[in-house]
């Protein structure tokens, strides 16, 4: 995932410049995939004969989605949310490195330019709480159980 944003980076930064979009922008490109993917195989797993039953029932297109296709979504969107929190947390980082005066991407170089090992190490502790309590903040925003 983090490739994405060292192949990308370039050309987005030639678009919008060094700065707060160009994050934003990568950080975008990266998570849509997961949400996109995770949508299109809940949505091929849905079988079609509940479609058509719904249907055959007199369901309006609303009722088949809200009551067939969003139930059907649920669990595949779930993780995909989750796993695009993932890849958004991991190409956050370093997309910051590309000419932004502030974050942890930017933290990080700084603690490494400066030899603040202490400060380095307490930034990818940070990252990784962050991280790891937004995983914890969404599992339970999104109603998972604990496996």
């Amino acid at each position: 995932m983090a490739s994405v944003v060292v192949v990308e980076a370039p050309l987005v930064t030639v678009l919008l410049g060094s700065g707060d979009a160009s994050v934003v922008a990568l950080v975008g490109l990266a998570t849509v995939w997961p949400i996109v993917l995770g949508t299109a195989t809940g949505r091929r797993s849905i079988d079609s004969g509940m479609i058509d039953m719904a249907r055959a029932l007199g369901a309006n297109r609303w009722e088949r989605v809200r009551s067939v296709i969003l139930p059907g979504l649920d669990v595949h969107l779930r993780t995909a949310l989750r796993v695009a929190l993932g890849v958004g947390s991991v190409v956050l980082v370093p997309a910051e490195m590309f000419g932004v005066t502030n974050g942890p991407g930017y933290a990080i170089l700084n603690a490494r330019d400066n030899l603040d090992h202490e400060a380095l190490a307490a930034t990818m502790l940070l990252i990784g709480i962050v991280g790891f309590l937004l995983d914890r903040i969404l599992r339970s925003g999104l109603g998972a159980q604990e496996v």
